[in-house]
């Protein structure tokens, strides 16, 4: 059996995008994305380096980092609590990651030892 084909292409930008029954977000540009961020009120030191940012780490991989501080996510009010920094989400995300890549090298050599 095929997989579902779209039933819009999404170059029809503001016509949503259905893959079989479900409902996709169109892609975005980095520069809309940034614009939506700061309509949402999130602050950019640097938007070239946000930029570089969300092309190496993906929007919506990050966006588990920035969802505490949105001031109600889950009633969707993603509105951010007053002077949140994409770069101070940033050094929450690259923390963790080091965390995960030390954990993950340690439990390598952990592994070889059991």
């Amino acid at each position: 059996m095929l997989p579902p084909t779209p039933t819009n292409s999404a170059q029809n930008r503001g016509a949503p995008f259905f893959w079989g029954k479900k409902k996709m977000k169109l892609p975005t540009t980095m520069s809309e994305q940034i614009n939506l961020l700061k309509s949402r009120g999130l602050v950019f030191n640097d938007e070239v380096k946000a930029i570089n940012t969300l092309l190496h780490n993906n929007y919506y991989r990050l966006t588990g980092y920035w969802r505490k501080y949105q001031i109600n996510p889950d009633a969707k009010d993603d509105r951010f609590v007053n002077n949140t920094k994409f770069e101070d989400i940033i050094e929450i995300y690259t923390i963790d990651a080091k965390l995960r890549n030390l954990l993950l090298e340690g439990l390598g050599i952990f592994e070889v030892y059991i």
